[in-house]
């Protein structure tokens, strides 16, 4: 007789499960906690000088080591680095209000993420659960190759600024050890997606104001007026726009894709009009920001989500009706949110000159025609290895054209081991999927991640890079967290399907 024992991971998800549905919810006062901590460090930022500032944020640093909610500071620190509702973006020494960086000598210094990732990693040696990971080895091939171009760098030339700041690219790397290591009960994953989703509350209001006063949240703060990064779009033939961008892509995105995946897991015990209300906000904003390559992602994901994974169509068709009806009034009612539909469709409908042959999409593309000839000419100087972290590779360096950057700083060995790892994720999530039941509650709910994964995929070979050595850290800290997601959520799956008739499948996945 086979006697089934409750590992203490399901006992405390099913513990998560019972408060998340009380009437005085901790989830619900830790948000609260949560956000007026972002309060502070707003505060701190923008109205104080800034010696007291990098106090606060090493102090900040002292916390997150004693604390032992060790998500909710990763959470923290995604949405810092993510910039919502373009807060925090200044990245110049000499601005003032930003977060800060400490000179340790002449040519090197740390800002406060190097800091915090440094933090992470020697908690998560000194005090974190091994996790050993699904996708280590095509993984551990992407970090020797790292290695190996790091040092054949020297020899295309490489002077010690380039040195000093791909150390500090590096740095981030360690999160594929330390965020699974201090992050890895089930439950957390959960209070983590929660954390994050109030924010798009923020990012939707900023939008708003801009579309409304002229003037984004951050430009109100620091009474700058109208902030340079808020664009105006001239389309060919048609007048200038406001553009209300929202910063935060990565939230937005991640809002869109978790709000995807808990609204299909059979047994999330909150409210999933509130799921629903995220992923409406979430589709909202990148709609209004009038981001042609962010719109033609997330129709894509809706697409093949409601093809692929909706089982319940009648519950979908009812649900679009009901927001596409709140939008047609909001149109015949709301005329700045009318104005901003005729301009980002206006926006969007470019993309008819790009199917025509036109390159530069009536004049708003520059990709094609000037980004990716420079580029270009750059990998075929080097296609076998790349150029790697030298000064060739600055020279060379544009991110706007995704696939194509990283190609010219790795190689066609480097596109190699890139495939390999985006196989091996799609192959990890759909062998998953393949050995659950259908009564499985992340049944529907890993197919979720595979499409999100696409997604970024999606945008890496249209449009900016998402993958590489030297991608922006907010595109860079999204991927590591939803690898580890994808991993925690495929092992959380796999256990609760052997609990009920345990399969040899774990052998799959070596």
């Amino acid at each position: 007789m086979i006697i089934e024992k409750k590992t203490l991971e399901d006992v405390n998800y099913r513990a998560f499960k019972m408060i998340i549905k009380r009437k005085s919810n901790p989830l619900n006062i830790e948000i609260i906690k949560f956000y007026s901590l972002f309060l502070v460090t707003v505060f701190f930022v923008y109205y104080t000088s800034p010696g007291i500032n990098r106090l606060y944020f090493l102090l900040l640093l002292f916390l997150f080591w004693l604390s032992k909610k060790d998500y909710s500071w990763f959470v923290f620190a995604f949405i810092l680095i993510a910039k919502p509702a373009l807060l925090f973006h200044g990245g110049l020494a000499t601005d003032i209000h930003r977060i800060p960086f400490y000179k340790i000598t002449t040519g090197v210094s740390f800002d406060f993420f190097d800091l915090f990732f440094i933090t992470s990693f020697i908690k998560a040696l000194a005090r974190g659960k091994r996790t050993k990971l699904i996708l280590r080895k095509p993984l551990i091939y992407l970090l020797l190759y790292l290695i190996f171009l790091f040092l054949i760098s020297f020899f295309y030339g490489m002077n010690f600024e380039l040195l000093t700041s791909s150390f500090r690219k590096f740095i981030v790397f360690t999160l594929f050890i330390s965020f699974p290591y201090l992050v890895y009960k089930k439950e957390d994953f959960f209070k983590f997606i929660h954390l994050v989703f109030p924010i798009m509350f923020l990012i939707i209001f900023s939008q708003l104001l801009y579309l409304y006063t002229g003037n984004n949240l951050y430009s109100v703060m620091t009474a700058k007026g109208t902030s340079s990064i808020i664009q105006l779009q001239e389309i060919q033939g048609h007048s200038t726009f406001i553009r209300p961008m929202a910063g935060g892509e990565m939230l937005i995105f991640f809002s869109l894709i978790f709000s995807l995946f808990l609204i299909e897991k059979k047994d999330y015990p909150g409210k999933k009009s509130y799921l629903y209300i995220i992923l409406g906000l979430s589709i909202l904003s990148i709609f209004i920001s009038a981001t042609r390559s962010w719109i033609v992602m997330f129709a894509i994901i809706l697409l093949l989500y409601s093809i692929f994974i909706v089982k319940k169509k009648a519950r979908l068709l009812f649900n679009t009706s009901l927001i596409m009806l709140i939008l047609f009034f909001s149109y015949l009612f709301i005329p700045r949110f009318a104005y901003s539909v005729d301009n980002t469709w206006r926006r969007v409908s470019t993309i008819e000159y790009l199917i025509g042959g036109d390159v530069t999409a009536g004049g708003t593309l520059q990709r094609i025609d000037k980004r990716l000839p420079k580029v270009l000419e750059g990998f075929g100087k080097n296609p076998i290895f790349g150029w790697g972290f030298s000064a060739t590779c600055e020279k060379y360096y544009d991110q706007h054209v995704g696939n194509f950057n990283l190609l010219m700083q790795v190689g066609v060995v480097g596109e190699i081991l890139f495939l390999y790892f985006w196989f091996m994720h799609f192959n990890m999530t759909f062998t998953t999927n393949k050995y659950l039941s259908y009564n499985n509650s992340f049944k529907s709910s890993i197919l979720v991640l595979a499409i999100g994964f696409l997604g970024t995929l999606i945008l890496h070979f249209t449009s900016f890079q998402f993958f590489g050595y030297s991608v922006d850290l907010e595109r860079l800290i999204f991927i590591i967290i939803f690898i580890s997601f994808s991993e925690s959520f495929g092992r959380a799956a796999l256990k609760a399907e052997m609990s009920k008739k345990p399969p040899d499948i774990i052998t799959n996945f070596r």
